[in-house]
């Protein structure tokens, strides 16, 4: 029979390499985004007037997408080397 420590053992056992993973992951993208923010804040202390200006904006901002994009595609390709399974997907 079960006890409660126990079980939380055995969740906690399944949970572990999945949470490892995400964390990493995470940190990998936090890492991005305070560079990025790091930039804005460059950015805002030496303004860059004109249309290089509002290009440095634009990639400022696409780069924060592309950190989320990122922490998404590496926490995918983990869940699933974890999982052991392939992805399916017609496009590749």
């Amino acid at each position: 029979m079960f006890t409660i420590p126990r079980i939380f053992e055995e969740i906690w056992a399944g949970v572990r390499p999945f949470f490892i993973k995400i964390a990493i992951d995470f940190l990998i993208t936090a890492s991005l985004w305070v560079g990025l923010y790091l930039f804005k804040i460059m950015a805002n202390l030496m303004p860059i007037p004109g249309w290089a200006g509002e290009l440095v904006v634009h990639i400022h901002s696409a780069g924060t997408v592309a950190a989320v994009v990122i922490f998404m595609w590496y926490s995918i390709l983990d869940i699933i080397e974890l999982k052991g399974t392939k992805l399916i997907c017609w496009a590749w």
